[in-house]
């Protein structure tokens, strides 16, 4: 575990500048399978320092947003806290603007309150029930109502977990302290004769009180993050090409004016941990500790005792270090349930911990062993184990990633230059964005304005809607996909030049058969094909604004009619079946050949 552990805030680290970090991610695009490399390997590769590349590493492992099945019920949901939020936000907007000044100040009332209304009570010699009747009694219930709307309002309108983690620890000591200064020695004595150690219990209670207020805390801060998350995938799926171009160009304008000389933020332990190859590993050490902590415990009182652990005859001190130790491990599953920051590695950790404690009840001490730890494989134990993971794995996996997006958000606004990086990466890869090949194959019909005059319009019209159905069926059956079919011919992308080459000869084939029995104009259909390969940085169906479109568009021009043209890319890939002849003068820069024989032997 120290080998993971977060160095001191206050130290940096050099950053080297714009065209190292760029090539970095420039081959990252390319190969991504790079990032199954640790960080210390990326960092030897590139000569970038290892804090740079785990701050990018942990960016790239944002969640991803997608839609939810339970759309119907999640709007719904989303409806009602949004007609409660519109009757009691504007009340409590400016209330809850400052979460910490919020959550503080409601608690510090509420215990005031009661501090106070005890201290009454005992001075001037008021009943036990003074705080629960009258004015006492309506003060309080006023104080405590609004302070938990309050609360509500600010976890749910800022929905962060870190709140609800830090609020139950503060609420915990209040309790306690209250607790401690509410019970009087004769309490106290009463306890211990009883058998009943005071301050265990007293510890106890609070324990309690304050595990029902992170539960209202996390319900809280679940209810407002799902409304966020809900609404920022729904903005994630809906968003144009045009947004993401926005997008991807602000990122790299804020990357080229990125300051690299301020140094680097060191990466966050919960990101350490997660991305340590030995998680798991520690995750079942961490079992095995807390195991056998309860084992030389338990074990010992039960050995020497000869109490069995049965709830009617265990002792009181027994019975508070169970609970003690139950709490030790539901502490230790939320822990490494929100650390492994996704709800299936959440249910992986989380039974990892429950196997790791298993395991040390084979250790036979008092009523542990091997008998003790094959009875607890019995299926209502099983059953129940399994529940336990998949409900708590997948709330606290969900709780972790919304804090990571609020996270990487924050850091997106402070201008990260790793967390940066990754977002480039990532628009780049939803934009398409890539090296990769393709062959264009533009199809025009010859002296298609002579065609179509003095010819009735609808005879026009149906016979060039079967000619762009003949061409998209004969593309199809090669591998292509019709993208455009603007003007009287179509534009057609293929993964091969050999396949657009068998679709182009295949339609010159076809046209007689075409004119023959499609065709109701008076003059028959005559086409010309361009071909044109090249690399492309995106997908024709994408981003039809491409240069492969347009010298494929202009060698088509070139082409003789009833003919096929192809550039010196598509020459090159073809075999040696295909006839082809140099046209006299390039185009574009791109020698052009004719096919000699542009349809197929029948």
């Amino acid at each position: 575990m120290s080998e993971v552990a977060a160095p001191a805030q206050g130290e940096v680290a050099d950053l080297a500048g714009p065209a190292e970090w760029s090539g970095f991610a420039a081959h990252i695009r390319s190969h991504p399978s790079s990032l199954a490399k640790s960080a210390g390997e990326l960092s030897r590769e590139f000569g970038l320092p290892e804090e740079f590349i785990g701050s990018f590493l942990a960016a790239m492992r944002a969640p991803v947003q997608q839609e939810s099945f339970l759309e119907v019920g999640a709007r719904a949901v989303r409806e009602s806290f949004r007609a409660v939020g519109r009757a009691v936000g504007n009340t409590f907007r400016e209330l809850t603007a400052k979460p910490w000044l919020c959550h503080f100040g409601t608690i510090l009332a509420i215990f005031g309150v009661i501090a106070l209304l005890t201290i009454f009570r005992t001075a001037w010699g008021l009943g036990t029930n003074f705080v629960y009747t009258g004015a006492a009694g309506a003060l309080l219930g006023s104080v405590t109502v609004l302070g938990v709307m309050m609360q509500a309002v600010a976890y749910y309108r800022h929905a962060q977990i870190r709140y609800a983690v830090v609020m139950t620890a503060f609420v915990f000591l209040c309790w306690t302290g209250l607790m401690f200064a509410l019970v009087n020695e004769a309490g106290r004595s009463t306890l211990e004769e009883r058998d009943i150690p005071a301050n265990p219990v007293l510890i106890l209670a609070a324990g309690l009180l304050a595990l029902f207020y992170f539960v209202f805390a996390v319900v809280s801060t679940l209810a407002g993050s799902y409304s966020q998350y809900r609404k920022d995938s729904r903005q994630e799926v809906e968003v144009t090409r045009q947004e993401l171009l926005d997008r991807l160009f602000h990122v790299e304008s804020r990357l080229a004016s990125a300051d690299p000389t301020r140094g680097l933020r060191r990466v966050r332990w919960v990101d350490r941990l997660r991305t340590a190859r030995t998680f798991y590993l520690n995750v079942v050490i961490s079992g095995v500790a807390v195991g056998m902590f309860e084992v030389a415990v338990i074990g010992t009182l039960t050995k020497f005792t000869g109490r069995p652990m049965e709830l009617p005859q265990m002792s009181i001190p027994l019975i508070l270090f169970t609970l003690t130790i139950l709490a030790a491990k539901c502490a230790l599953a939320l822990i490494y349930g929100f650390v492994a920051g996704r709800p299936g590695r959440s249910m992986s950790a989380i039974a990892a911990l429950m196997f790791g404690i298993w395991i040390s009840y084979w250790f036979p001490l008092g009523n542990y062993g091997p008998k003790f730890a094959m009875g607890m494989l019995n299926p209502g134990t099983v059953i129940q184990d399994s529940l336990l993971i998949l409900v708590f794995g997948s709330l606290i996996g969900y709780a972790a990633e919304i804090e990571d997006r609020n996270y990487r958000q924050s850091r997106l606004g402070e201008d990260d230059i790793p967390t940066l990086l990754a977002e480039q990466v990532q628009l780049h890869w939803r934009l398409g964005l890539g090296q990769q090949a393709t062959t264009v194959m533009v199809v025009d019909v010859a002296k298609s304005t002579v065609m179509k005059a003095n010819a009735e319009p609808l005879k026009v019209e149906w016979s060039f809607r079967e000619f762009q159905a003949m061409v998209d069926e004969v593309s199809r059956s090669h591998g292509g996909h019709v993208l455009s079919t603007a003007g009287d011919g179509a534009v057609v992308g293929f993964d091969r030049p050999d396949l657009a080459m068998l679709a182009a000869r295949e339609l010159q084939t076809m046209m007689p058969k075409f004119n023959m029995s499609k065709n109701r104009l008076d003059q028959p259909f005559r086409i010309r094909i361009g071909i044109h390969a090249g690399q492309t940085e995106s997908s024709l169906a994408d981003a039809p604004f491409n240069e492969v479109i347009d010298i494929a568009a202009h060698i088509e021009a070139v082409s003789p009619v009833g003919g096929i043209a192809v550039s010196q890319a598509v020459a090159e890939a073809l075999d040696d079946g295909i006839q082809l002849a140099e046209m006299a003068r390039p185009v574009d820069g791109q020698a052009v050949s004719v096919v000699l024989n542009p349809t197929l032997e029948r």
